[in-house]
């Protein structure tokens, strides 16, 4: 039974609350609602009004808010797959909870500092950019440079390195403005008169050679100032949560002194080899293969021993049977497994995965799972998931066409629907402000959580109409 809210006088409560809908003790409130139909698919958003829209899209919310229901009532949520999947979305969500509460609500970024920002953009430089990995080198060619220039500086090298191919335009940039130059680069170049070569900048592992060739300025207005405030507040605060986070997790991590063991990686290593080469069909994911190799008796799959300890730190180790619930099998890609360099990219994979358990430990030890905005995320997730495995119940083992899958949920919808209680808070819904472009009305374009593989938001099934 659906009742509008005016006739429904208990449930007041809960429309000051910014519920949009209920369907028995499930609630929709308008922040779930935007985000979803925002981030959702065209078609489902049926109706020639932005209203009529909204009202089809939140049906087929609440269907399968039933669906999930359903799969609740009938034990579908005991399955191993279904409690594997929501502890992996859990330890995304406190990742994000950290990221928010540690980093981003620690940061703010000034009309000063965009000012300045701003200002920077305005100055452009053309320079000579040399590398070299050693400050020995960097000084020969500098010698070189101050006394012979870049031309002949490059001849002099090539003719005594005939292996080397440069040539002086390499070490030429266009104009570049202050900004799109690294802090440090542009700080110790700033009072660097034209013509003059740097001594050599140590960014990073290398060591640089600057000569900046030509200046320009330009003139900026007040609205200038005012207009670009807010795209350039956004990328300072990126930089800024970009720096804090190294921050946080350099000393969070460096007095663990976290070390890999050498013999399982290679084992690690081999075994991600074999399922590339092997399991042509992809009849399993490399994650459920890693981990039937671990924790299952086939036979077949050259068995890591999950008691091995694969990662040692200050008063503590990682076991391989934990290890595997926090790779980031997601990050690892297929196409380069059997590349010479896959090693190295395996072991930054690891890096993050290390870092990963590390940080979700830290939201543990802190409480984030107590934390109101997690609690919801998190119950969004598990209807979501719910609702899969009642999908994936409807249609048991048979293969079916897209068209016989929207008929199923459709015919089942019919039969389900009448069973439960369902309020719409009509004036709710007619309040959110939905953004609707002309791209977002004519295709689906999905927003995937940075480093994982999960949308940012649970949507609507595609497979509705």
């Amino acid at each position: 039974m659906c009742i509008r809210d005016s006739l429904y006088a208990e449930d007041n409560k809960e429309s000051k609350k910014n519920v949009v809908a209920r369907v028995n003790n499930i609630s929709i409130d308008a922040e779930e609602f935007k985000l979803n139909y925002e981030f959702g698919f065209p078609h489902l958003k049926v109706g020639k009004t932005l209203e009529e829209k909204k009202n089809s899209y939140l049906n087929f919310m609440i269907n399968e808010k039933i669906f999930a229901l359903e799969a609740e009532q009938i034990g579908l949520l005991k399955s191993e797959e279904f409690i594997e999947s929501l502890k992996k979305i859990e330890k995304g969500i406190l990742l994000q909870q950290f990221v928010n509460k540690e980093i981003k609500e620690k940061i703010d970024v000034t009309f000063e500092e965009a000012s300045e920002y701003l200002n920077k953009s305005k100055v452009s430089v053309k320079i000579i950019l040399w590398p070299e990995t050693s400050f020995e080198d960097a000084k020969i060619v500098k010698s070189l440079l101050d006394k012979n220039g870049l031309e002949k500086t490059v001849q002099i090298i090539s003719s005594e390195n005939p292996n080397l191919n440069i040539k002086a335009e390499q070490f030429e940039t266009d104009y570049l403005s202050a900004a799109e130059l690294p802090a440090e680069l542009f700080e110790q170049i700033s009072n660097l008169p034209v013509g003059v070569t740097s001594e050599p900048i140590k960014i990073g592992d290398n060591y640089y050679l600057v000569n900046v060739k030509d200046i320009r300025r330009n003139s900026i207005t007040e609205k200038e100032y005012a207009d670009k405030y807010p795209s350039i507040r956004k990328v300072l605060f990126s930089r800024k949560v970009q720096e804090r986070l190294s921050f946080f997790v350099d000393s969070l991590l460096a007095p663990k002194n976290i070390r890999t063991d050498k013999e399982q990686f290679n084992l690690l290593l081999a075994l991600i080899k074999n399922w590339k080469a092997e399991n042509k069909e992809k009849f399993l994911s490399l994650e459920n293969y890693v981990k039937q190799s671990v924790l299952g008796s086939d036979s077949s799959i050259n068995l890591l021993n999950p008691e091995s300890i694969i990662v040692k730190y200050e008063q503590g180790q990682m076991k391989i049977s934990e290890f595997i619930n926090y790779l980031s099998f997601d990050l690892i890609p297929e196409e380069e497994i059997l590349n010479d360099n896959f090693p190295a990219t395996l072991n930054q994979v690891i890096g993050i995965s290390i870092r990963d358990y590390f940080l979700i430990n830290y939201a543990n030890e802190n409480n984030y799972t107590s934390d109101t905005e997690v609690k919801n995320e998190l119950n969004k997730w598990k209807s979501k998931l719910a609702y899969d495995e009642y999908k994936k119940y409807l249609q048991g083992d048979k293969k079916i066409s897209g068209t016989e899958i929207s008929s199923s949920l459709e015919n089942e919808t019919k039969k389900l629907r009448s069973n439960y209680h369902i309020t719409i808070y009509d004036e709710i819904l007619s309040k959110i402000e939905i953004s609707e472009t002309e791209k977002s009305n004519e295709g689906f374009y999905p927003v995937y959580v940075n480093g994982i593989n999960r949308m940012a938001q649970p949507i609507v099934d595609g497979n509705w109409k």
